[in-house]
């Protein structure tokens, strides 16, 4: 069900009076493009993470010896981490929304925006939403880009940049003479 298409028509309980000019309320608006792009981003990055093992598993000689390819790799995933933070804040703001305009103590029908509601004992609820599972996928958002930030250390020592870094000094030459001198 699309939130935002839901509208309550005014006034809600008969024979009330309601502001000139709103004949409906809608209720939300704004969380449904943050979790379709929450979305999007978790699709990606689940086709990039298979064709990423496709070429772990057979094209690995390839992979090795193409510096291109791991910086290629290497940006791709500081990008998603990137989205992932995004996608996973503004499904959290998003969410927030989604929780007030539905939750029936804080928004929803007993906001200011129903007077007549506002009567003790004049409305009710029948079922309060569950936000359980909207929860998780938050956490799980964050918990993704964690994940992607840890494989940046590892796709990091792929690089040429971190070899570089890494190759031991060589060794001292030799005197004329014929001894090492340390």
């Amino acid at each position: 069900m699309d939130l935002e298409s839901v509208c309550i028509k005014l006034p809600v309980c008969p024979g009330a009076s309601t502001t000139p000019g709103l004949d409906k309320f809608c209720l939300l608006a704004g969380a449904k493009p943050a979790a379709e792009f929450y979305v999007f981003v978790g699709v990606i990055v689940m086709l990039y993470s298979l064709a990423a093992l496709v070429i772990y598993i057979f094209f690995d000689e390839l992979y090795r010896k193409n510096n291109r390819l791991i910086i290629v790799d290497f940006v791709v995933s500081v990008v998603l981490a990137l989205l992932w933070l995004i996608s996973s804040s503004a499904w959290a703001s998003g969410l927030s929304h989604v929780k007030e305009y539905t939750d029936p103590s804080e928004g929803g029908i007993y906001s200011p925006r129903f007077p007549e509601c506002s009567v003790k004992d004049s409305c009710s609820t029948e079922n309060v939403g569950n936000y359980g599972s909207l929860n998780a996928s938050i956490i799980f958002g964050f918990l993704n880009m964690m994940v992607w930030l840890g494989n940046l250390w590892f796709l990091y020592k792929e690089t040429p940049w971190f070899k570089i870094q890494s190759k031991p000094p060589s060794a001292p030459e030799q005197s004329q003479g014929g001894a090492n001198v340390y």
